[in-house]
């Protein structure tokens, strides 16, 4: 048993070695586990519920769009500029620019949930 303890000990020690090399926190680590889990459930859910989960989109959005036509809801785009941080976006080019900047900032979250989501969807 001591053996064994001072096997996992040395290996625990290596593998904090690797990552103080890499500057990988055991919290990046948790945090990119967290992407990898919740883009696997995305990929299950999306392979079993796709068909439900398009069809709900498409009828809350039309339902959305009506109310709005009629006046029934009004939508603040103000707050929804506020909300999600894409303020003086008149154009499309512009929100493509966000969007890309967004994209490049959190580029390990988007590859640890997209993969995770490729395994779900390939497993599911």
């Amino acid at each position: 048993m001591d053996k064994f303890k001072s096997i996992f000990l040395t290996k625990k020690s290596d593998l904090e070695l690797w990552f103080s090399h890499l500057q990988f926190s055991s919290l990046d680590f948790i945090r990119y586990a967290s992407f990898f889990c919740i883009g696997f459930i995305a990929g299950l859910l999306c392979k079993k519920w796709s068909k439900y989960i398009v069809f709900v989109a498409v009828v809350i959005s039309i339902a959305l769009a009506v109310l709005h036509g009629f006046s029934f809801i009004t939508i603040n785009f103000g707050v929804i500029q506020k909300t999600t941080g894409f303020q003086n976006i008149t154009t499309l080019r512009d929100f493509c620019i966000v969007v890309y900047e967004r994209m490049q900032k959190y580029s390990w979250e988007i590859c640890c949930s997209g993969l995770g989501f490729i395994v779900g969807f390939k497993t599911g």
